[in-house]
């Protein structure tokens, strides 16, 4: 099991894109959210990913 934190930063600069690379494609949908928890899925070329959230409380909240 993995806690998430919310967090967020601001960016002052475009210095990073410099070290970005051109990314992958992926698609997203969420296949229940209820207010209590979400569940999601997310396609890429070479895999795909079943993300299990729990309600936030505060800035954490479970993910599976």
């Amino acid at each position: 099991m993995a806690i998430e934190i919310e967090r967020k930063f601001l960016v002052v600069s475009d210095e990073w894109r410099a070290l970005a690379d051109g990314g992958r494609p992926l698609r997203q949908g969420y296949v229940a959210y209820d207010g209590h928890g979400s569940v999601r899925v997310r396609l890429s070329a070479d895999g795909a990913w079943l993300t299990v959230k729990s309600a936030r409380t505060g800035l954490v909240r479970d993910e599976f």
